[in-house]
């Protein structure tokens, strides 16, 4: 069951950013990840909650390779919505915690046109700063 409050579900963002392995294996040689996650089409404002497996599924995907993976970032734009709302304020609240395990998140404005997502997820425009 997910949280509720503000608080609790900005615990529980927290955890999830922090509760899997940034490195897939110990290699000489690192590739490394980051994600630009489209939260309006995939996950919605519970994106944290998939990204710890989506990790996982990666490295284990190209477990093959001769090299480790190493995760370095996770850029995601959302739209503040009514029914975002709450989400919203706990990513905002767990801010810098997000923002130093990797995870960068832009909150749009729900009056920012259609293209704003976009904009901010290759860094043309930013609506929230850590």
């Amino acid at each position: 069951m997910m949280p509720t409050s503000i608080s609790d579900l900005s615990r529980f963002y927290l955890r999830n950013a922090n509760s899997f392995p940034r490195l897939s294996r110990q290699h000489p040689n690192r590739v490394g990840i980051t994600l630009f996650w489209d939260c309006e089409n995939i996950g919605g404002s519970n994106f944290l909650m998939f990204l710890p497996q989506l990790i996982r599924r990666i490295f284990t995907y190209f477990e093959d390779l001769d090299c480790a993976l190493e995760f370095r970032g996770c850029f995601a734009a959302l739209r503040q919505t009514k029914k975002t709302r709450t989400d919203c304020c706990a990513l905002m609240h767990a801010g810098w915690g997000l923002y130093n395990a990797g995870i960068n998140i832009d909150i749009i404005p729900e009056d920012s046109g259609a293209e704003a997502a976009d904009l901010s997820l290759y860094g043309i425009i930013s609506f929230h700063n850590h």
